[in-house]
């Protein structure tokens, strides 16, 4: 799919919610500064979820939100453009189950999708008492809890 069609389906997809994050594998593997550039031009707002691993220029309006793995060391030259940072929660998991940064910049807590109706309901409450405890933001995936898909 070229980046005219990408274009044009986002905006037909998206006429009223103007924010498109760019998410899903690791997005700064793919030349995204042009689709960046595109979609600000259409007035979207533009955020790139990243692991932190890898970076590319893209233009200075595009929020960048790092979603850290475990053991995964964020470049230092990407840590002045992060705007937020997001971890995936597990209560039972080890390599998941705390915030792995001290930062000013705003925290996102999400519980992880163990597809397992249980698991999930404890990762839920998990996430919401490390998020009342220490004032980091609670992250749903809303669209599964109602399921949308």
């Amino acid at each position: 799919m070229g980046l005219g069609e990408i274009l044009a389906k986002v905006q037909a997809l998206h006429s009223k919610q103007k924010l498109i994050v760019i998410t899903g594998g690791e997005p700064f593997r793919q030349p995204i500064a042009k689709l960046c550039a595109e979609l600000l031009a259409l007035n979207f707002k533009v955020q790139i979820e990243t692991n932190g691993t890898l970076f590319r220029e893209i233009p200075p309006e595009v929020e960048i939100i790092c979603s850290p793995k475990t053991g995964g060391a964020i470049r230092p030259d990407l840590h002045e453009r992060i705007t937020a940072f997001k971890f995936i929660i597990s209560a039972a998991n080890p390599e998941y189950n705390h915030v792995a940064i001290k930062t000013d910049k705003p925290i996102y807590v999400q519980p992880m999708d163990e597809y397992d109706a249980g698991k999930n309901a404890r990762n839920l409450e998990y996430t919401r008492d490390l998020a009342l405890e220490y004032g980091y933001n609670l992250s749903l995936q809303l669209h599964k809890i109602i399921g949308v898909e």
